[in-house]
């Protein structure tokens, strides 16, 4: 049996901790950079805090992109708004991006300024129409919250709030706003592949997410509702599914016309060396040891993490992005039953 090594050490204050692993059959060293801090908002609203968590977000990705990382590839950020707390939860395969999440959680500041799309993201994760009617309280409530210090949870003892909702009036109007929006079906694959074609997509599918969804936020506002593992969309493929929500204005043409573009335009040589990093890492990452489970239960391929680590060189994913198709359409009560057959296993 092949086993992995680990030492998780403490860097305070901003780094709170790293794994770093050694693959004993070819030694090779890999750090993974993870991150959880927190926010005191409770002078705040939370629609107020819901919106900064939402505009951290976007800033760093924005910072990211002038720093010459593509958003799509960077790694993982999760950020989450409660009544009193906001968490950011981050995890880089790289020490550049991990340096430069350093220095913008140092900078503290997301500019109230930059609003106009995380204000219409939470209306598209909500359903719901944001207006502001004080805006000296927004700004005010928005102004406390960037004042505010993030905190490393990995130094943090232990505190209990005794309200779980806010008592702090929000400076928003909201209204019910469902017929604005719609639910498209993003799915990419591709099709008759070789086994290890399919082998590699089981991976390369996961980062494919990310980059068209960083892609179409870039031009056309929209929120993940939900997606699928890889999975065999249709007979004789092999992809995964995102379903996104959009303005209803939005047209499935643009829609498909901007992911074939995304994925065509992709250059996958530029960002092989993060794209590397993904994958030494996720060969090597004890919490994914379990994901060829999955890949058999959805696809009937019994693989290994580290097989396809082996499989992501450079001309291989050339040539898989090559092959991959895109299908778009309209979420209906149809397409939601035929998801679930296929997913039914």
């Amino acid at each position: 049996m092949v086993e992995y090594t680990y030492s998780t050490q403490i860097k305070a204050p901003f780094i709170s901790s790293y794994i770093e692993g050694s693959y004993l059959l070819d030694y090779t060293v890999i750090m993974i950079y993870t991150y959880l801090f927190q926010k005191d908002v409770t002078d705040c609203s939370w629609d107020v805090a819901h919106l900064y968590e939402h505009a951290f977000c976007h800033a760093f990705f924005d910072y990211l992109s002038r720093n010459d990382i593509n958003p799509g590839v960077y790694g993982f950020l999760n950020a989450e708004a409660f009544a009193h707390s906001i968490f950011v939860y981050a995890c880089f395969y790289n020490k550049k991006a991990a340096d430069l999440f350093e220095k913008f959680i140092r900078i503290n500041n997301v500019s109230e300024k930059s609003i106009d799309k995380p204000l219409a993201e939470i209306g598209i994760e909500d359903k719901l129409s944001y207006t502001i009617i004080d805006p000296v309280k927004f700004y005010s409530q928005f102004h406390s919250i960037n004042q505010a210090i993030w905190t490393n949870v990995s130094l943090l003892k232990t505190a209990r709030y005794l309200d779980k909702t806010s008592l702090i009036t929000s400076p928003f109007t909201k209204k019910n706003s469902a017929k604005s929006y719609r639910d498209i079906i993003i799915s990419y694959y591709i099709e008759n592949g070789t086994l290890n074609e399919n082998t590699l997509m089981l991976r390369w599918s996961v980062m494919l997410e990310d980059i068209i969804r960083t892609s179409l936020n870039d031009d056309m506002t929209c929120y993940v509702t939900d997606c699928s593992p890889a999975y065999d969309i249709e007979a004789n493929t092999i992809g995964r599914t995102q379903i996104m929500r959009f303005l209803r204005n939005v047209r499935i043409q643009d829609v498909q016309e901007k992911v074939e573009k995304t994925i065509k335009t992709f250059d996958v040589e530029k960002n092989f060396s993060y794209i590397q990093d993904h994958f030494n890492e996720y060969s090597n990452q004890p919490t994914w040891r379990d994901d060829p489970i999955v890949y058999y239960k959805f696809n009937n391929i019994i693989t290994s993490n580290s097989y396809i680590n082996s499989l992501a060189t450079l001309d291989n994913l050339l040539l898989l992005t090559s092959k991959i198709r895109v299908k778009v359409q309209n979420y209906t009560q149809a397409s939601s039953n035929h998801l679930r057959k296929r997913l039914d296993k």
